[in-house]
């Protein structure tokens, strides 16, 4: 009997739905799930706005407000699901948008950019030349992107930490970009497919260097987030390459050779390079930051001001 009743239910609810889609096709209205990601940042004394559906599009656009010192927020996700009348996506997308943007608004007040900015705006030295001078002069005339690819992670790691002058960033920023114009005529070697993967390592106390690698920026970006607010391991910037394949070549082997790339880039003296960074005399004002932590004490704006923290060398 307990069968009986089970399949009974079964077709009831089988009934219900086709009966849902038959009224919602009458209304030509259907149920969507929304994904956004959006960031905020702080320009002119005010905090906008960036909501896209793209996010790999969106992280580069945070990496970009990062240097021009907007302090965007970490890549940030809405969902939201809603009936939609057929040809009204676009208009229900907006409107969605606008709710993304309101409950950003609401977590994090303007007072938060505005504490930013007193920790860490006018606040800048130039120690950082003194590591990266020397590997300028290794890599002048060795054109290879993925040399190039980790001086640039350096590049802006000391710039955000404060160890660099905006005059000293903009004149290694020139030179990179005219390393890379002397090899826009070089012929890269493509294949049939192709995929872009993303990765980062981390170094334990131990000293084990460890790796990640994933095809997805968004997973990248978000690992290498939470670890550097859950860990005290010193982190590498985010490595990317377009890899090529095949029939015969695969996309596992693709992504071993990645990985194996990265390891030899991502190696001990690497580390040894971010271990100097460090140890670099902090810019920024540190009591002024951690007077401000009790009033970031909320779980999420609290763990951006953490990551503030650590991207200017304060906390560890």
């Amino acid at each position: 009997m307990t069968v009986g009743m089970n399949r009974l239910n079964q077709m009831f609810r089988d009934f219900k739905v086709a009966e849902d889609v038959g009224k919602m096709m009458e209304l030509r209205r259907f149920a969507v799930e929304f994904e956004l990601y959006g960031t905020v940042y702080w320009n002119n004394g005010q905090r906008n706005y960036l909501v896209s559906k793209n996010a790999d599009m969106l992280c580069k656009q945070i990496r970009e407000l990062e240097v021009r010192n907007k302090y965007p927020l970490p890549l940030q996700v809405w969902h939201e699901n809603c009936l939609v009348p057929a040809g009204w996506e676009e208009e229900i997308e907006q409107q969605i948008k606008v709710h993304f943007c309101q409950a950003l608004q609401k977590k994090y007040p303007a007072m938060f950019w505005e504490a930013i900015v007193a920790v860490a705006e006018g606040k800048e030295n130039d120690n950082g030349t003194a590591v990266l001078d020397p590997i300028r002069e290794q890599l002048d005339g060795v054109f290879r992107e993925e040399w190039l690819q980790t001086f640039h992670g350096l590049l802006n790691l000391l710039y955000l930490r404060k160890n660099l002058s905006q005059r000293s960033f903009l004149i290694y920023s020139e030179w990179l970009q005219e390393m890379r114009q002397e090899m826009v005529d070089t012929v890269a070697e493509k294949d049939t497919f192709c995929k872009n993967f993303f990765g980062f390592a981390y170094q334990e106390k131990d000293s084990q260097i460890h790796y990640v690698v994933n095809a997805s920026q968004q997973f990248v970006q978000k690992k290498r987030t939470d670890m550097m607010l859950m860990s005290s391991n010193i982190i590498t910037p985010i490595f990317s390459k377009k890899c090529w394949y095949n029939y015969d070549y695969r996309l596992e082997q693709a992504r071993k050779d990645f990985e194996r790339e990265m390891r030899t880039l991502y190696d001990e003296k690497y580390f040894a390079i971010l271990k100097e960074i460090a140890a670099l005399p902090l810019a920024v004002n540190a009591v002024r930051y951690r007077d401000k932590m009790q009033q970031f004490s909320m779980e999420e704006v609290g763990n951006i001001w953490k990551l503030f923290g650590r991207q200017w060398g304060i906390v560890g």
